[in-house]
């Protein structure tokens, strides 16, 4: 069973780091960006640093050590996101769908580095 999760969080990370690095690098050479942000009242190059945090948190997805804190990252950017088209009356449901991807992703990742501090705590103990 462990060896499924892993399989289906490493083929969600390997399609949300897509996503995200496409998306974040989209922020500095789309120019829709800058007004869209400006519209929905954020200050200005804020889409910039979105960008940045998006780019980086998928990047971090291909990596096992900080995928769980990568995936944590983008869903409060997500959940940001979903927040702002709410409050904005737009479409609402289109940053849920990575949104619960990248609950998935965190539990899986999360857990599974916090299994293997575990074991090599008691490792460390044992052969103390």
């Amino acid at each position: 069973m462990q060896k499924a999760k892993n399989i289906v969080a490493w083929v969600f990370q390997a399609l949300l780091c897509l996503q995200f690095t496409l998306v974040g690098t989209g922020k500095f050479m789309d120019r829709v960006w800058e007004p869209r942000f400006r519209h929905w009242g954020y200050p200005d190059h804020f889409y910039q640093v979105i960008g940045v945090l998006e780019l980086l948190g998928g990047l971090s997805l291909l990596i096992p050590r900080v995928a769980g804190y990568g995936a944590a990252l983008l869903m409060v950017i997500m959940a940001g996101a979903t927040a702002t088209h709410l409050i904005h009356g737009e479409r609402w449901t289109s940053p849920l769908i990575p949104l619960v991807l990248l609950s998935v992703v965190a539990a899986v990742r999360l857990r599974f580095r916090r299994n293997q501090e575990t074991a090599a705590v008691n490792h460390s103990t044992r052969t103390a």
